[in-house]
């Protein structure tokens, strides 16, 4: 999937939005949009309404620091804005593998920090967080809520799989 940004898109689960918000109700591929080399595959969450799957909008070509212009996917959003791919500390933390449980809830790991080990003095502190599907600043109280924290920095709270009841 090429995300709102003009990039593939990894780590995905199939969610369900019945609420009006920002994003409309429907089906939405939900994915995480890294920096290849990241030791833990930590970066922002987009999301791509399944009924726009292909619709490009060729007047909004985005440039993708290769060389090329890529054409923006409608129906694509992000989730976490303010949140980078780039393989450095981003002071609203980082995220990845999303896992939705029921409709409007979904579930992923976030670490506040770096979320990486390379060439950082700083500490790794994971959770798995469960939210809504609507874009968030992970900087704003509230937004997120965390369900299971590691106070390990050798570990990390990553592959959240809800179980449905």
């Amino acid at each position: 999937m090429v995300t709102a940004r003009g990039r593939s898109g990894h780590l995905a689960s199939f969610c369900i939005k019945s609420t009006p918000g920002a994003l409309p109700p429907g089906v939405y591929e939900v994915i995480t949009q890294y920096y290849n080399a990241n030791n833990n595959g930590m970066g922002f969450i987009a999301a791509q309404d399944m009924s726009q799957l292909g619709l490009e909008h060729l007047q909004q070509l985005l440039q993708c620091g290769c060389g090329l212009s890529l054409p923006k996917q409608v129906g694509s959003y992000n989730l976490t804005p303010g949140v980078k791919k780039g393989d450095y500390p981003r002071p609203v933390g980082k995220f990845t593998a999303p896992a939705c449980g029921g409709p409007d809830e979904l579930y992923m790991p976030y670490d506040p920090g770096i979320a990486n080990h390379r060439n950082t003095p700083y500490p790794y502190h994971p959770q798995i967080v469960v939210t809504d599907l609507e874009p968030g600043n992970p900087g704003n109280p509230g937004k997120y809520t965390p369900v299971i924290a590691s106070t390990d920095p050798e570990c990390g709270a990553l592959w959240a799989k809800p179980m449905i009841d």
